[in-house]
């Protein structure tokens, strides 16, 4: 994780240029985030970048097993997606194991807070639900987010295999033709048998390792060369699809969801940036 180094170093950049951006007007904020969402603390979301953007306009793809969208805390945010195995919007999350991944992390990105409290990091962004079971899925779902005008597609999953599948890389490149920011997450298992790991290991994608509260790399995090960032993945909550806030040991699920979420931040503020400016 040598280029992952600290998790502050892309809400700093972001920062920067925002700040320094001429006549940026103050928004009206929602109401605060949960104390227990450290990462508003770590990059400034509050204080900082919302006062410029809340991801308004954006559209951020988040390719998982699904969101739970009858949710208070999403409501008016999930749009119609698509779920592959049944042929539906993909707005019903179907992880039993985890108690709903996928509406965790695009409750990460953009919940709204109104009925837990619990708020994402761009909370005006519009999360496209693609429910994925298959590294084929993925790929399917890549071209389709793509193609329904997604200017973000969040990975927060991965296949374990020493290079991109070629199908999978030929996606990626379709979408970064388009103009899309690709994020997947790094990998769990760096302290183990840290295997490589797709799409994160393809190129062109921003792929996201994990940092704990205190900043430091978190310990389980890839360490691989196509590691580009951290972000916050440590101990955290999760909203997951019973509505209920749970905890999580970490993962960099959330810090790719989270820098997924202010990539949305960034894209709504200067939309005429192209992918690989941002």
């Amino acid at each position: 994780m040598r280029k992952a180094k600290i998790a502050l170093v892309a809400a700093v950049l972001l920062l920067v240029a925002m700040s320094a951006a001429p006549g940026a007007a103050a928004a009206v904020r929602p109401s605060s985030p949960l104390p227990e969402q450290w990462w508003f603390v770590t990059w400034g979301v509050k204080d900082l970048l919302w006062p410029h953007s809340r991801g308004r306009g954006v559209v951020v793809a988040v390719v998982d097993t699904g969101v739970q969208a009858d949710l208070p805390d999403l409501a008016g945010v999930v749009l119609p997606g698509v779920d592959y195995e049944h042929n539906t919007n993909g707005h019903t999350d179907f992880d039993d194991e985890k108690g709903g991944h996928g509406t965790a992390m695009a409750s990460a990105i953009a919940a709204q807070g109104t009925h837990t409290g619990f708020i994402g990091v761009a909370p005006e962004a519009k999360i496209l639900p693609i429910a994925v079971r298959s590294s084929l899925d993925i790929i399917r779902g890549i071209r389709h987010a793509t193609d329904r005008g997604a200017k973000v597609i969040n990975i927060s999953m991965a296949v374990a295999t020493v290079r991109c599948p070629p199908q999978m890389q030929e996606a990626i490149r379709y979408a970064i033709d388009r103009d899309v920011v690709v994020v997947a997450a790094a990998g769990n298992d760096g302290d183990t048998i840290n295997l490589s790991q797709a799409p994160a290991n393809c190129l062109g994608v921003l792929a996201v390792g994990a940092s704990t509260v205190d900043n430091k790399p978190w310990p389980h995090s890839q360490r691989q060369p196509y590691v580009d960032i951290a972000a916050p993945g440590g101990v955290h909550p999760v909203l997951g699809r019973s509505g209920r806030i749970g905890y999580s040991s970490g993962g960099t699920s959330l810090a790719a969801a989270l820098t997924s979420g202010a990539i949305a931040l960034v894209r709504a503020k200067y939309p005429q940036m192209t992918n690989r400016e941002v």
